[in-house]
């Protein structure tokens, strides 16, 4: 039987970094005079992005970090929102957005930190995914420059 080895604090760090140039269409109507309501949508089929998923204690001395490359991504943004004027200068907004992109695959290899040998390059084999919904509240101040 092999014998477990106790590890604790952190075993894996996990980042992934987008790219995401897209085309936005957003509208804006004025409901009275104090109230707008807003919405609008984004999209990208050119988005691209990283990540690096580092395995620290995965073996004493030999920590590996995993290296991925997306490319061709999609991206769908849409949000909806109200602004109410509470002076001429001053207005609230509230923002409710959600993004998306869906699973994607890619490239990916690896480095052994301790020996800093680097594997080949893995096709398709690791992959990605991104949802989030955000709500934002803003306080907007119109400065008037003379």
């Amino acid at each position: 039987m092999v014998s477990k080895i106790p590890v604790y604090g952190v075993g894996i760090i996990y980042e992934q970094i987008y790219y995401i140039p897209y085309l936005s269409f957003s509208s804006q109507i004025n409901v009275i005079d104090i109230i707008a309501i807003s919405a609008g949508i984004s999209f990208s089929v050119f988005a691209f992005a990283e990540d690096i998923d580092n395995h620290v204690h995965r073996n004493p001395g030999n920590d590996i970090d995993f290296y991925g490359d997306y490319n061709g991504i999609i991206y769908f943004n849409a949000h909806a929102g109200c602004t109410v004027s509470l002076r001429e200068a001053l207005k609230v907004a509230f923002t409710l957005q959600y993004e998306y992109v869906p699973e994607q695959k890619g490239d990916t290899y690896y480095i052994n930190t301790s020996t800093g040998i680097k594997s080949q390059v893995f096709k398709n084999s690791a992959g990605i995914r991104y949802s989030v919904y955000s709500l934002q509240f803003s306080l907007l101040y119109t400065l008037t420059l003379l």
